[in-house]
C-alpha cells in the first residue's frame, strides 16, 4: 500500500483538477490559464494521466472524469 505524503498530495490535487477541466472540454491552453500553468506543463500532466489510467485518448479521460463526478454525488 502506497502512503500519501505531503509532497504527493498537491500533485494528486493538480491531477484531479486537470482531469475535471478535461471533462469540461477545456484545451491545454485553457487549462493552463485556469491553473496558472504553462501549456507545455499541462500537456505533460495530461500525458502522465493518460498513461497512469491506461487511456489512449483524451476523450477516454473525460468520460472517466464525468463518471467519477456522478459517482461522488
Amino acid at each position: 500500500m502506497r502512503r500519501t505524503t505531503r509532497a504527493t498530495r498537491p500533485c494528486r490535487r493538480r491531477n484531479v483538477a486537470i482531469l475535471d477541466l478535461i471533462a469540461d472540454g477545456l484545451t491545454n491552453r485553457q487549462i493552463g490559464a485556469e491553473l496558472y500553468l504553462a501549456e507545455k506543463t499541462v500537456k505533460n500532466h495530461v500525458s502522465s494521466l493518460l498513461h497512469k489510467f491506461g487511456f489512449s485518448r483524451r476523450t477516454e479521460a473525460a468520460v472517466y472524469a464525468r463518471k467519477r463526478r456522478r459517482a461522488s454525488r
